[in-house]
Parts: C-alpha cells; structure tokens; sequence
C-alpha cells in the first residue's frame, strides 16, 4: 500500500544526510512507499506532478525536440502503470538521467546482470545528530496515499 508523500520525504533526508546515490533514493522509495520506479524518480527529485511536465517541457525546447501532450494526468497514468509511447520513453529516460529499466519501463534479459537494484542497507538504529530527519514508520501509511 502507498505510503504519504511524507515517507519519501524523510527517505531523501536520509539519503541526503548519508550521501546516497540518486539511483539508491529511488529504490528505496519505491520498496517502501510501493510505488512505481518511474513515481520514484519524481519523488526522489522532490518533484510534484506539475513540476515534473515543466522540467519535461524545459527540456524539449532546450533540446529543439516537438513536445508530447504530457499533462500531470498523463504522467500520472504512466506512473501507475499505462505505458508511454516510444519517442515518450526516451523523453522520461532524459529527464531522470536513466534507462527504460530504471524507470521500471523495461526489463533486462541479460545474463549475469541483476534485475533490480539493491537498496542501501538501513544502519543499525543510534543517536542522530540533534535536527537530524529520522525516517520513521507512520501510524498509519495507507491514510494518504501518495
């Protein structure tokens, strides 16, 4: 069940804190916040919907590149599972910096290469230094989804 934006937000302060890679953030969020590899590209970003289509847009005119119709319902359908059209795939890859698999789009068929992304071990719990953001588990995750 989808957890509170909240909960990707305490992930991207710990990431930030213990210098996570990007790619790290977003498989984190996206195992605990069950959420989709292409939503936790955008979470880890601290991008909303809105955000997300600007920066999509940005980066078709610096790039001279004819702009989809992306809208936020657009690319919130394609973050629950609709499939994007090819020429869309590529647009989603350069805008998070990654692949179709990253993105959860795409499977990889090659031998020998994992097919999914560890997740950075959680350190054993200790005192964190004073005004630093502790992910905690909610009360109740399923309350707001994200």
């Amino acid at each position: 069940m989808a957890h509170k934006p909240s909960c990707a937000a305490r992930i991207r302060a710990t990431a930030e804190v213990e210098n996570w890679a990007l790619e790290a953030t977003v498989a984190s969020i996206a195992e605990c916040c069950s959420v989709s590899r292409l939503r936790a590209h955008r979470l880890a970003r601290a991008w909303t919907l809105r955000r997300a289509v600007d920066e999509m847009r940005q980066l078709c005119a610096q790039n001279e590149t004819s702009q989809p119709s992306v809208d936020q319902d657009q690319l919130a359908a394609w973050e629950k599972g609709r499939m994007p059209r090819g020429k869309t795939l590529d647009l989603l890859c350069r805008l998070y910096e990654t692949d179709a698999q990253g993105l959860g789009l795409a499977g990889s068929y090659r031998p020998g290469v994992p097919t999914s992304i560890l997740v950075p071990a959680r350190p054993a719990p200790s005192r964190p230094p004073a005004g630093t953001p502790v992910p905690l588990a909610s009360a109740d995750p399923a309350s707001e989804a994200i």
